[in-house]
């Protein structure tokens, strides 16, 4: 048995650091100031002005948790609400600048056409999703760590490098297994969508599993795993049509050495929406061309591929670079917005649609009964319905619109469901952390809180339920593969609480 000790968090203090606060804060600050000065200089009129002050406030709030960890020792960051606030900074004030204020007259949100909002109708839903943001922040600062905390193991069960290996490749090719088996028919849909949408998801989080094996044996094995697997599975994703799924196991790299390092980097964040902005032209492209506004499936393109191999070369080669990034910039802030479905929402309920009374909340726990249990059982996602009742002709759509967050708590009972129902997201966020974010994570412990903040961060443009429940069903089947690991025994007992004067490092020890 040899030992090696990995620094996987920064020694430093544990006191706070004001200084690196100070720095960040003013900085958000004076490009807030810059951005209003700006905009009355370009002539911003009265009408879109109050737009304009409410996003650079979310700016300011919503940066907030990334301007205090800045200032704290790294085992202490709060890395869960700063990318969760930081990405519920971006649906709310992006699709502000690059939509709603160059618009002249009524628009249409995304997927929303015919709806017609105005100004106050978006700075309406501006403040109360500032007010929603303010509840989660609430609620995530209620002291529950004295109740979680004696909950936790103190120690947990830490994988073998072999084991770690082979966990990754049998969820791979079982997600691979499921979602092969589903494009080409051999799995029936009554088995489950939740419950098999998890097992197929471990092609992606597996990313993640070798990001914590690299950083916890310096495996050069995880390394080209890595290098192999996520191109891969970026590259097949891309042939689904989906831009999300093109860009998550990419994603799950970074959050998973974030969640290591307990670090945000400007440049990864920028990185990745460069990324989205460069990538959904032709993905836009291949979902309306190549499968025929998603009427061909994954399969009947590996089933033929050179036709769609030479559509996408030829879309490529005839647009300018300018042009695509344009087009690009405009498409990725309609589909990060988490604002104007939001406006429509609170401006038609209750005169288009009645509150529904926590209808759609109740869809949580529906979502864990098996449909071959209950074969009536509705649909767990509200977008059609949503669709339907919130855009004209909408019954003529064939589209899942996202609520988000705030949307969907208003459709429910209004304000006070915003402020209730974000609060009690935020306990529940920091009740994961505590769990989740320990000094010393074992590697399932540091891909269940990729899983929970990823899914979490997506969910932010979809709705509750799915913002509560896929990240127990992604977890399902790193569960599974956790338990037959202790039972063969390719584990070994390792301390989850370290002592707080050198938390930040951890000794690995390989066998």
């Amino acid at each position: 048995m040899s030992a090696s000790t990995t620094p996987v968090l920064g020694s430093q203090g544990l006191s706070f650091n004001p200084i690196p606060a100070t720095a960040i804060g003013v900085g958000i600050a004076c490009v807030c100031l810059i951005v209003l000065i700006f905009g009355l200089a370009l002539g911003v009129d009265g009408n879109d002005f109050p737009m304009l002050l409410w996003a650079s406030l979310t700016i300011l709030v919503g940066l907030a948790p990334v301007v205090l960890d800045a200032g704290r020792p790294r085992s202490r960051r709060h890395i869960f609400l700063s990318v969760l606030a930081a990405g519920f900074t971006v649906g709310v004030v992006l699709p502000i600048f690059f939509h709603y204020i160059p618009a002249v007259g009524p628009m249409d949100p995304p997927a929303m056409d015919g709806t017609n909002v105005l100004p106050h109708d978006i700075a309406k839903a501006q403040w109360i999703s500032l007010l929603g943001l303010l509840a989660l922040y609430a609620g995530y600062a209620v002291p529950n760590r004295q109740l979680v905390q004696p909950l936790l193991p103190r120690s947990g069960f830490e994988w073998t490098q072999g084991a770690a290996i082979g966990a990754t490749l049998l969820l791979v090719l079982t997600g691979w297994f499921v979602i092969l088996g589903s494009t080409f028919g051999l799995i029936p849909g009554w088995l489950g969508s939740g419950v098999l949408g998890g097992i197929a998801s471990a092609t992606t989080f597996s990313s993640s599993l070798l990001v914590a094996i690299y950083f916890r044996y310096r495996s050069r094995l995880a390394v080209l795993l890595l290098a192999t697997i996520v191109p891969a599975t970026s590259l097949i994703n891309f042939m689904t049509g989906s831009k999300r799924a093109t860009l998550l196991p990419i994603a799950m790299v970074v959050l998973t050495w974030v969640i290591l390092e307990r670090r945000i980097r400007i440049s990864w964040v920028l990185g990745g929406l460069l990324a989205v902005v460069l990538i959904y032209p032709t993905a836009q492209f291949w979902r309306e061309d190549v499968l025929q506004s998603n009427t061909l499936t994954l399969g009947d393109v590996l089933l033929d591929p050179l036709p769609a191999i030479g559509r996408t070369s030829d879309f490529l080669a005839s647009g300018r670079v300018g042009d695509y990034f344009e087009q690009g910039l405009e498409s990725t802030s309609r589909r990060l917005d988490a604002i104007g479905v939001v406006s429509v929402i609170v401006r038609d309920t209750p005169s288009v649609s009645p509150f529904q009374n926590g209808r759609t909340l109740a869809l949580i726990p529906t979502a864990y009964v098996p449909r071959v249990l209950w074969p009536d059982k509705p649909v767990i996602t509200i977008g059609q319905w949503v669709t339907e009742t919130y855009v004209p002709s909408g019954h003529l759509l064939e589209s899942n619109l996202g609520t988000t967050w705030i949307g969907e708590f208003y459709l429910n009972w209004g304000i006070p469901a915003v402020l209730m129902g974000m609060f009690v997201l935020g306990a529940l966020l920091r009740i994961a952390h505590e769990g989740l974010m320990r000094p010393r994570s074992t590697i399932p412990l540091v891909v269940a809180a990729t899983i929970v903040i990823s899914q979490s961060s997506l969910a932010l443009q979809g709705g509750v339920v799915i913002a509560v429940n896929q990240p127990i069903f992604d977890m399902i089947p790193l569960v599974l593969v956790h338990l037959m690991i202790r039972i063969v025994g390719a584990v070994r007992r390792v301390p989850l609480e370290g002592d707080a004067t050198e938390t930040a490092t951890t000794e690995m020890r390989t066998v």
